[in-house]
């Protein structure tokens, strides 16, 4: 820490160092700073010469090192404009600043498991705004799909994001068993597709011949525990066995492209998630178990 001499009175030109200064009448004029003094030690410490100081202090604690991001789009260089998305809040919680590296600054595969209203949409949404930072402007050719066993979560997810990604220039369709048949020609363009198991297999039947399916990038699975449902999670199994169908497809086809399907789940109650990464039949899924929040806000990165 730099030491600065300031007085209260008399010539502002005498200057000199502290070591010459003398005398117990200069006493007053040190600042009292957290440094001059410590009131518990039993010895005081002897002061420095302002020469043995210090101009850059190195930081109290070990700072993490960063990741070294893969190389993006255009759009990374204005990652500023994303922080609209997040304009509700202004702080991320600790299950969302937990799984903020990987989420954001990879494009691995990723499960996660919280408890409820911990905040896992936020993880969508960075994984949303990871896709556009790897494409370049305009995001023609980019698509995503968020699919819940719920209709009230599509409607609920697709009334925020419309609001939030709407002014990036980004298109919501929800897609479920309320949309009319004339609602199905703007998904074509559409970015965001949120959607149900059953409207999605419908839809992805005939998958060779739907150019739709070769341009998702991106696959969000909301609830991922209804897998282990009766009725309902065999539909969900063969969805996302039919769009990693659709991904080794396209690579077959153009693996000069690089273009990738990224995978990311979450849920409140899976038991077994390591059973659930290992479904992806990928190395590079991350999972994440939290089971507790902490409440003290982390501050966005």
């Amino acid at each position: 820490f730099k030491v600065q001499v300031l007085y209260t009175g008399g010539d502002s030109s005498n200057t000199d160092d502290l070591s010459s200064s003398g005398g117990s009448s200069q006493t007053a004029s040190r600042p009292q700073t957290f440094l001059s003094r410590v009131t518990m030690a039993t010895v005081p410490p002897p002061l420095q010469p302002p020469r043995a100081t210090v101009s850059q202090a190195a930081p109290p604690f070990p700072s993490k090192p960063p990741l070294s991001p893969p190389p993006l789009g255009s759009s990374a260089a204005n990652a500023s404009k994303f922080r609209s998305v997040f304009s509700e809040f202004p702080f991320f919680n600790y299950v969302q600043s937990k799984a903020l590296d990987d989420v954001l600054y990879t494009g691995k595969n990723f499960v996660a498991c919280a408890p409820t209203g911990s905040g896992k949409t936020v993880l969508f949404e960075l994984a949303i705004i990871r896709l556009l930072m790897e494409t370049s402007e305009p995001w023609r050719d980019v698509k995503a799909v968020y699919m819940a066993p719920i209709k009230a979560l599509c409607s609920q997810c697709f009334e925020s994001w419309k609001k939030k990604f709407g002014p990036l220039g980004l298109n919501c369709k929800e897609l479920t068993g309320d949309t009319e048949i004339d609602d199905f020609f703007e998904i074509q363009d559409s970015h965001i597709i949120l959607t149900t198991p059953e409207k999605w297999d419908s839809m992805t039947r005939k998958w060779k011949d739907n150019c739709l399916l070769q341009l998702v990038r991106l696959f969000l699975i909301d609830e991922v525990h209804v897998v282990k449902d009766a009725t309902r999670g065999a539909t969900l199994e063969v969805v996302v066995s039919r769009m990693k169908a659709v991904h080794a497809y396209r690579t077959a086809q153009n693996p000069e492209a690089g273009l990738s399907m990224r995978f990311v789940a979450v849920s409140a109650t899976i038991p077994n998630i390591s059973d659930v990464s290992s479904g992806q039949r990928q190395s590079a899924t991350i999972v994440y178990v939290i089971s507790s929040i902490n409440q003290k806000p982390v501050a966005d990165s």
